[in-house]
């Protein structure tokens, strides 16, 4: 009976010895696992702030990308405008020099030369027939 009960608390010692092992273990493991949570939750909190912040740098690149567009589209639209007003003050003097040649061939542009635009074009209606203009 010695012999059972020695070995009944060898078994019991080892089991002992074992079980101390695994809550040795468990408690490692339960300690690494806090710290990966932690890693955890710190990288989604960079990744958040990453985020905000890049979604804030995208905001402001397509609010500068829609300012240099706006500003590009309102210089075509003053080049256009200033190309109209050019357009609409050369045709009249097209319109003289045309008309300014006399029936010998020579012109009579160095007479209209120091008349304003709106003289010259009134010139042209007042002195020369309107199959000129056509």
């Amino acid at each position: 009976m010695e012999a059972l009960k020695m070995q009944k608390m060898e078994e019991v010692s080892e089991a002992s010895s074992k079980l101390g092992d695994a809550m040795e273990r468990i408690s490692t493991m339960t300690s690494q696992i806090e710290v990966l949570e932690k890693d955890l939750q710190i990288t989604r909190a960079k990744n958040l702030e990453q985020k905000v912040e890049l979604d804030c740098a995208l905001k402001t690149h397509v609010e500068g990308a829609r300012g240099k567009i706006q500003s590009l589209m309102d210089c075509i639209e003053e080049e256009a405008n200033r190309y109209g007003a050019l357009q609409k003050e050369l045709d009249p003097q097209r319109t003289l020099s045309i008309c300014t040649q006399t029936s010998d061939g020579s012109s009579q542009d160095h007479k209209l030369a120091s008349l304003s635009s709106r003289d010259q074009e009134h010139c042209a209606v007042t002195h020369y027939s309107s199959s000129c203009f056509l």
